[in-house]
This record gives C-alpha cells, structure tokens and sequence, in this order.
C-alpha cells in the first residue's frame, strides 16, 4: 500500500500503524513480515509519502486475508484518518528475492 499522509497527521499515522494497526494485522497470521518505507524524492507539498508492504506466505493466506480482515482494517484506517491521506494498494509476486549472491560470481 502506498499513502500519502498529511502533515499534519504523519507523526501520529507513524506510531499508530507500527504501535497498533500493523501488529492487529499480523495478529491474524496471514503475513510473515512488514516495512514501512518511506518514498524518496516524491512532492511533499501535499504530505509525505510512505510505502507499507506485507508478505503473504502463499496467495491463500493473501485471499484469507483479503476475504476476512481487509474491509475491517481499511474501516479502521478511514474513520482514524478521513480525509487526511489518499491510498493505493499493489499486489507484487515475489518472483527472485537475493541478498548479495550476485556480487560473488
């Protein structure tokens, strides 16, 4: 999910989702991870831009998820944050994931 935050709200949006909206979401054992970036080198006229990812182990859980917990968590994040952030969200397929394999061939 990628969310541009306003100004005014980004502190508070920061704790909130590391302190309690992302461990609620993990709560429901349909991600093995998370990391909040934030976007470098975007127009911060508006706010500040900040990429969210979670990592599903399988499609499955990502549908579990998705059919289950996202309408409760997206409800959350409205009514906390109305008017104050514009969202979208991306499904990436981890095709090739390394460490620095590469480097030693």
């Amino acid at each position: 999910m990628t969310v541009l935050i306003d100004h005014e709200v980004h502190e508070g949006w920061t704790s909130w989702m590391i302190n309690d909206h992302i461990p609620e979401i993990m709560d429901t054992h349909c991600f093995e991870s998370w990391k909040i970036s934030k976007v470098l080198g975007a127009d911060e006229s508006q706010g500040i831009n900040y990429a969210v990812q979670f990592v599903a182990p399988s499609m499955q859980k990502f549908e579990e998820y998705s059919d289950l917990h996202l309408q409760r968590f997206q409800e959350e994040h409205t009514r906390m944050y109305r008017e104050k952030y514009v969202a979208f969200r991306t499904l990436l397929e981890t095709i090739y994931e390394g460490r620095n394999d590469l480097a030693n061939r």
